[in-house]
């Protein structure tokens, strides 16, 4: 028989909705246990965020909040959206610094789930903001690569046209790109557009 825990106040479902209640409960009675029961294997559940660019501070200090509950699952991801809202206003270097913050936070939580992206978040960033051919090629090739060994395929598939479109000559990656169009269809070689609307 499962144990029997003992709380103020038991929250079932932590999606967006049961992950911000208990996150609001947290805030204003900071002294009350409140736990958060979700069956899945994540919290905050499948969803977008978005922010103005002045709503960044305060998603900051939510996702703080959320650390302070011991929340660790996903900060990576969470810290990300600040960089995507800095990118949409083309603030591209404090969107690149955003980046690398989250992946230092990837390494030290060993959570690797969204570091793939992370890395192609970097170079489209750097790419944007006028940096060096071979620094944003450096960026591009470690996604590439941190996405092979994750197994994200489409993520990989995006770095490596990117790569192609930068330096054909030097980045010769059909072969590969093919195999993952054999691996998953949806993929075959195609060039991506991103469209930054101002």
């Amino acid at each position: 028989m499962p144990a029997t825990l003992r709380c103020d106040l038991a929250i079932v479902g932590g999606g967006l909705a049961g992950a911000l209640i208990a996150l609001a409960v947290h805030l204003r009675h900071p002294l009350l246990d409140v736990r958060l029961i979700e069956a899945g294997e994540r919290i905050g559940g499948n969803h977008l965020w978005s922010f103005f660019a002045g709503d960044i501070a305060r998603a900051d200090g939510a996702v703080e909040a959320l650390w302070g509950m011991g929340c660790r699952y996903c900060q990576s991801y969470y810290r990300a959206f600040a960089a995507e809202t800095l990118a949409a206003n083309q603030r591209w270097a404090e969107a690149a610094e955003r980046i690398d913050e989250c992946l230092r936070l990837v390494d030290v939580l060993e959570e690797r789930l969204y570091s793939a992206e992370l890395h192609l978040k970097t170079a489209r960033y750097l790419q944007a903001a006028g940096a060096d051919s071979a620094t944003v090629q450096a960026c591009f090739s470690q996604a590439a690569l941190v996405a092979r060994v994750s197994g994200k395929h489409r993520t990989e598939a995006e770095a490596l046209v990117a790569l192609q479109a930068l330096a054909p000559a030097v980045h010769d990656v059909a072969g590969r790109l093919k195999e993952l169009a054999a691996l998953r269809p949806e993929l075959s070689v195609r060039t991506p557009v991103h469209a930054h609307i101002t």
